[in-house]
């Protein structure tokens, strides 16, 4: 991993999701030091070209469920993955839609880069998300015209019910309920 680590948190008992300055979610195994599977917010050239997009910085990550996690970041979005069928990841905040995405093998590491292709639209979440994405639904009109900015910190809270509680750069902390 070439870029600026801007945050780390556990993924399972011997690996860790590490979100990058340039807009990648990776998985590091602690046990072989390796970097089993990578999503990327750029296409397989500019993964090769090592351009970074700045604006995709990854500054929080939390895992929601097995193989399955979410990631805030400098434009503001909530992203869900679903690292087992990634046309089911989605944004939870947007009614964007979710990119193309194909994968790679390079040097050991799967990486599912973005296509250059036109966006399609986004799959209804896996079964592991499709509670948080019914119980942020509601939430999501509500705080749309609230201050923005880039997300900076994010947590799953489990009481009094499901929630997502997402930290903004303007100072404004948004609850996705």
């Amino acid at each position: 991993m070439s870029h600026y680590i801007s945050t780390v948190t556990m993924y399972s008992d011997d690996s860790v999701l590490v979100g990058t300055a340039a807009g990648d979610v990776c998985v590091l195994s602690l046990r072989t030091g390796k970097w089993p599977m990578c999503v990327c917010s750029r296409s397989l050239q500019e993964l090769k070209g090592d351009e970074v997009k700045r604006r995709q910085r990854i500054n929080a990550v939390a895992v929601t469920a097995p193989g399955c996690f979410i990631a805030g970041s400098n434009d503001g979005m909530v992203r869900f993955w679903d690292s087992e069928k990634l046309d089911r990841s989605y944004v939870v905040n947007s009614a964007e839609t979710a990119p193309p995405y194909s994968s790679y093998r390079l040097n050991g590491t799967v990486y599912y880069c973005e296509n250059a292709g036109p966006s399609t639209p986004m799959s209804p979440p896996s079964p592991a998300g499709a509670r948080l994405a019914s119980d942020v639904a509601s939430a999501v009109a509500a705080n749309s015209s609230r201050p923005g900015g880039p997300v900076t910190a994010m947590a799953i809270l489990g009481s009094p019910s499901v929630m997502l509680v997402t930290g903004l750069q303007s100072g404004a902390i948004r609850v996705l309920v």
